[in-house]
């Protein structure tokens, strides 16, 4: 481990790391290492405000070091994600703090000609495959995923990121290029206010609508519920058990409730719009009421659906408090048009010019 990995000298420490375990909890892990029992009661309290304990996951690595002279332990570190971590600092009474390693990005470039599938095409490529949910997430109202034909081709423009000179995965796709059939689509990344937005070559939002259904491609065979409950409108989805289900639309969760068939949550998108998914096996991790969520995150995982013995997802839509119907692309906000910004065409000129120049080899 570099000294500089985490901000501290490890110079004058003993370095001990591992994973953490199953079944266990902080509080056993220090002891093991000799932390007194009060020092850890101490965490317990302080540590809501940074970082909850409870949240720790087997499996994530963690990271003592022990003073060369004292034997004491000074640090606890626990990786969070391959980039962020935790640090316990036990030197002058109790000390919590967070941390980013330093990511390094490099543009990718990739032509991906269709037979078959995205997927396929990707995975052909080496490409990591939670580039297809990307894609997936960008053109979900302008192209159609699950008719793939030959002659279809993609050529995409996004980041790799790196740890310590390790893939960690993609970040941010900064271009597109969709050709499907006789019709082209693009797609270029513009950030607002903080948020990522695409826009297509004439300025226009590509994210007018919501997700056709709840479920990835790799999860679900047809983008139409499998059956409707015509007195509660719920739609249902059929897909493997504990697959990620996706949040329809942005919006905020307004409540997460634990049900006899699993747990259900709502989430507003809007004055008018509301959405509800139910008898999910699991909630996804930090999924919460209050929290802002961004059209396509995971919210939680398929469970049993009632009365048709399988897996899946039910969906309701709420317009203004009363169950509705999925709405029309006509009855959603659309954000501004970038057509007239002279910033975006500049900008997106010098992406479509690279887009074009992406070549049938590149890998």
């Amino acid at each position: 481990m570099s000294a500089e990995q985490y901000g501290i000298d490890v110079a004058s420490h003993q370095v001990i790391q591992d994973s953490f375990p199953n079944d266990m909890l902080l509080t056993d892990v220090l002891q093991s290492f000799g932390v007194d029992q009060a020092i850890i009661d101490t965490i317990d309290s302080r540590s809501s405000s940074q970082f909850d304990v409870r949240r720790m996951q087997a499996g994530k690595p963690f990271t003592i070091l022990k003073n060369n002279v004292s034997k004491d332990v000074d640090f606890f570190i626990y990786e969070e994600t391959d980039e962020n971590y935790v640090v316990i600092d036990f030197r002058e009474g109790i000390d919590i703090t967070r941390g980013q390693k330093s990511v390094e990005k490099e543009l990718k470039s990739l032509y991906l000609p269709i037979t078959t599938t995205l997927y396929e095409a990707i995975t052909d490529k080496g490409a990591d495959p939670s580039l297809v949910k990307s894609l997936e997430q960008i053109f979900s109202w302008q192209v159609d995923f699950f008719q793939m034909d030959a002659g279809d081709y993609c050529q995409v423009i996004f980041e790799e990121r790196f740890v310590d000179g390790s893939f960690i995965g993609i970040g941010q796709v900064q271009a597109a290029h969709f050709h499907q059939g006789s019709e082209d689509y693009f797609a270029f990344y513009y950030p607002m206010e903080g948020k990522a937005h695409f826009y297509d070559e004439k300025g226009n939002h590509l994210r007018t609508a919501f997700l056709p259904a709840p479920l990835g491609l790799e999860d679900s065979k047809n983008p139409s519920p499998s059956k409707i409950d015509k007195r509660s409108k719920e739609q249902f989805y059929v897909s493997p058990d504990k697959r990620p289900v996706l949040a329809v639309g942005s919006g905020q969760i307004i409540s997460v409730k634990k049900r006899g068939d699993g747990m259900s949550l709502l989430l507003r998108h809007s004055n008018v719009f509301s959405t509800q998914y139910l008898h999910l096996s699991t909630l996804a991790e930090g999924i919460e009421t209050n929290r802002e969520v961004t059209q396509g995150d995971t919210l939680g995982y398929t469970g049993k659906l009632p009365g048709i013995n399988k897996s899946g997802v039910g969906l309701r839509y709420w317009k203004q408090g009363r169950p509705s119907l999925p709405p029309k692309a006509s009855e959603q906000e659309s954000p501004a048009s970038q057509g007239a910004n002279p910033e975006f065409l500049k900008r997106i000129s010098l992406w479509k010019k690279q887009l074009a120049e992406i070549s049938m080899t590149a890998s």
